[in-house]
């Protein structure tokens, strides 16, 4: 079994990558401080450029106090499908090179190239994977390349104002992360930063030198993690990449909320839209997973499986208690996401015997309408 020591592992992202996709559609943005807002109906930034930045802008910020800040800002309004489709190209590009690779989101990705070095120069090889990434999407992507995830996610976010690629000795791990505020170390929360610069320790050299029993008592598991990543420990495998028949839908909330209505409702907002593509594919599913996104980005998911399936009702019901199973932290949440899985041609088999076919026929005649005048004539979330 390979050492955490003797593994390289690859983190490849583009920085602020909604605006530089924002830029690539439009070059006259380029420069120009840029506020892209959600398409709810709460107007707070999404995402905003440096150059917005530094006037104060930051994100969740209302988009009326932001343009106080700068209000020669350009405001666009966010587009996922756009961001979706070129995703999709950075994926393929990455999926033709590299043996093994993690999708974290639409514009990062883990690589494991342990081994490679022994027949090729991996620094010469991953840049060469950069600048296809670059001819082909037309984006800038940057990477940090070190022994495990956690130190090649923070060496790109020093690539991203460093000249697009960063590299972490083997051994110079914990040097390399000391002088950093803790809040840098990916996964912590702002509260749990909060606490300990309250104690003193604001710098990741202080953590390090703490001992681990001491983060376990005042914090936890979660104050265990984080002294484990201070120290460069991080034994978390890439995680292989694999595309499968499936139907996503999710909702990135303008403002991160603990409101049980609020995400209950989009749940089943977001069922709604997936029962209607299911029967109108002529599809039926046997799994459903649902995925929250704190507002730290931490990512958690819960999936089950199902006898195969096209009625809003249970995946409904599903995918609430799956939420409800899953959501027991009780921290703001930034995205949730449903995702059916294992498709396979057919509709949901009646009993011979079953008298009420009422829900099939309800839907049948819900799905004619939503065909004739779109998916929003009608909601039935309630």
């Amino acid at each position: 079994m390979t050492s955490e020591t003797q593994r390289t592992i690859v983190n490849i992202d583009v920085d602020r990558y909604t605006i530089a996709c924002e830029r690539l559609r439009d070059r006259r943005l380029q420069h120009k401080p840029l506020l892209l807002v959600g398409a709810s109906g709460r107007m707070t930034v999404q995402s905003c450029s440096r150059e917005a930045s530094r006037f104060g802008v930051v994100k969740d910020m209302s988009l009326r106090e932001a343009l106080r800040h700068c209000p020669q800002a350009t405001v666009r309004k966010g587009d996922n499908d756009y961001y979706n489709n070129i995703s999709d190209v950075l994926t393929d590009i990455i999926a033709e090179s590299a043996p093994v690779f993690e999708k974290a989101s639409n514009s990062e990705f883990y690589l494991d190239v342990t081994g490679m070095d022994r027949y090729i120069g991996i620094q010469q090889w991953v840049t060469e994977l950069q600048l296809k990434m670059q001819q082909h999407s037309g984006l800038p992507p940057s990477y940090g390349l070190s022994i495990n995830k956690t130190i090649s996610k923070v060496a790109t976010h020093e690539a991203f104002s460093g000249g697009g690629r960063f590299v972490v000795e083997k051994g110079l791990e914990k040097a390399f992360l000391a002088p950093m505020p803790v809040i840098r170390i990916p996964g912590t929360e702002w509260e749990l930063y909060r606490q300990l610069c309250f104690k003193g320790v604001r710098k990741i050299d202080t953590l390090q030198h703490l001992p681990h029993q001491l983060l376990l008592y005042a914090h936890g598991q979660e104050g265990l993690a984080i002294w484990k990543k201070a120290r460069a420990i991080d034994p978390a495998p890439v995680v292989p990449y694999r595309r499968t028949r499936e139907l996503v839908r999710s909702q990135q909330f303008s403002l991160d909320t603990t409101d049980m209505n609020i995400l209950h409702t989009t749940i089943r907002r977001l069922v709604a839209a997936l029962g209607y593509e299911l029967r109108h594919g002529r599809w039926v599913t046997a799994a459903i997973t649902v995925k929250i996104r704190y507002g730290n980005e931490d990512t958690y998911t819960k999936g089950t499986r199902l006898h195969p399936q096209n009625q809003d009702s249970i995946l409904t019901a599903t995918a609430l208690r799956l939420f409800d199973a899953l959501y027991n932290r009780r921290l703001l949440i930034r995205m949730v996401e449903v995702r059916l899985s294992r498709l396979s041609p057919g509709a949901v088999q009646t009993s011979l015997f079953e008298e009420d076919i009422s829900p099939f026929s309800l839907y049948r005649s819900l799905d004619k309408v939503r065909e004739r005048f779109g998916f929003d004539a009608l909601d039935t979330r309630l």
